[in-house]
Parts: C-alpha cells; structure tokens; sequence
C-alpha cells in the first residue's frame, strides 16, 4: 500500500489550501485578526478526484473485476459527494461564524457535523456488503480500508486547520 500512501501524502498537501485566510478584521483589542474561510471548489477537488487517485492505485484489481467495481464505486462517489457537499456547507458555517457562534447554533452545527459522519460510515459499510457480495468479500474489505483511510486522512487535514469554536470569549448563558 506504498502507492496510496504517497498519493495520500500529495491528497494532504490539497487540503491545506482548503482553509485559508480571507481578511484581517479588526479584534476588539484593536490588533489585526485573520478570519479564514472554507474554500469549496478545492475541497471539492481534494474529496473527489484525488480520492478516486487512491482508490486507483490501492484496490490493484484484476480486469475482470474493473468495470464491476468502477461501476459500484461511481455510485458510491456520487452519494459520498452529497455527504461532502452538505459537510462543506457546516465547515464554512463554523468557520465564518467562530467568533459570533452562540451555544445554540454550537449544539446544532455540531449535530449536524456528527449525523453527517454517521450517515458517511452508514453508507461506507452498505457499500463495503455491496462489493462483497457482487464482487468478493477481499475486494469490499479492500475498499472498506481504503475508504477509511482516506477518509480520516481528510477529516485529519480538515480539523487541524480549522479553528476551535468559541475562540472569543463565550456569550453569558440565558437563564
């Protein structure tokens, strides 16, 4: 799994372009504060077309199990993209937001992020069945690995680039 694992490598280097500052705004201490931003065409990049690079290079499939796994596999990448794409849409919320984020919108993008998470491992392990019943159970596990990987790799590369919700101090709680 040398191959992956550098392709990986080159998928990291992608995602640190993913969060990148914006503008410098005005703190209330009257120092200069960098407000990052998500950017989504590059994350959108990184999710699908250097995933698909790993897959390509880590599953080593015989011919004639290709064209059934690449078929299985563009259904799958075009679920994972829908998951990606509402995940995007709560990074760029806690991003844009961190400072101003009160506990209610905190609870309910931090919800969302996990049900997403969920709903990507739910459909990881209903296509990891899939494979393994239409093409072997050595090929699903395979993807399975591969997937998981990548996966963490991203979220990895994502999270250590994002700021921690509620950098300012915390609005006082309502009675």
């Amino acid at each position: 799994m040398k191959r992956p694992i550098s392709l990986l490598c080159a998928f990291s280097t992608c995602l640190g372009l993913v969060v990148v500052p914006a503008a410098a705004a005005e703190s209330p201490t009257g120092t200069s504060v960098i407000q990052p931003t998500v950017n989504t065409e590059m994350i959108r990049f990184a999710i699908t077309a250097e995933r698909r690079k790993v897959f390509e290079s880590g599953m080593l499939l015989p011919e004639s199990q290709k064209e059934a796994f690449w078929g299985l596999y563009g259904q799958f990448e075009t679920e994972r993209n829908r998951l990606d794409k509402v995940m995007m849409q709560v990074l760029q919320d806690f991003v844009g937001e961190n400072e101003a984020l009160g506990d209610q919108d905190a609870l309910a993008l931090t919800r969302k992020a996990s049900d997403l998470e969920r709903s990507g491992e739910a459909l990881r392990d209903r296509y990891f069945e899939i494979i393994s019943r239409r093409i072997s159970g050595r090929v699903g596990a395979r993807f399975y690995q591969i997937d998981d990987f990548v996966t963490s790799a991203l979220k990895i590369g994502m999270l250590s680039r994002l700021p921690l919700v509620g950098n300012a101090p915390a609005a006082p709680a309502s009675p």
